[in-house]
């Protein structure tokens, strides 16, 4: 359904924000985790969870609470999901919706992954 709510949403991963591409190789991926994510949430009304999406799937959940019911803000680590995943592609976005059903998300982040054949070509 349509979300008329004028949300304000931020969203970076590692000083990276919304709409960036983030491209990594077989040398430089593993400096990348954990990933510090950074969140901002202003709402039109209550924030009932904003939600961390990973390649399609809900990753992480975060129930507000607060003497702020419309603003939320976190920060969150991410790990390396393992090594058969930590060399592939992905893209991270954030979900948040309000009491009244209203959500606004973000644009994702790309993470980039490209093999490359010579360390010294980073």
């Amino acid at each position: 359904y349509p979300s008329g709510a004028k949300i304000k949403l931020n969203f970076a991963i590692n000083n990276f924000f919304m709409g960036s591409i983030i491209e990594v190789n077989q040398y430089t991926i593993d400096a990348l985790f954990p990933l510090k994510l950074m969140v901002a949430v202003e709402g039109t009304a209550p924030i009932q969870r904003i939600e961390v999406i990973g390649n399609g799937a809900v990753i992480q959940t975060y129930e507000h609470e607060g003497d702020k019911p419309n603003r939320a803000a976190f920060c969150a680590d991410i790990p390396n999901t393992g090594v058969n995943l930590s060399q592939t592609s992905r893209y991270y976005y954030i979900r948040a919706i309000q009491t009244d059903e209203h959500l606004a998300w973000s644009s994702p982040i790309w993470i980039d992954f490209q093999m490359n054949e010579r360390q010294d070509l980073m």
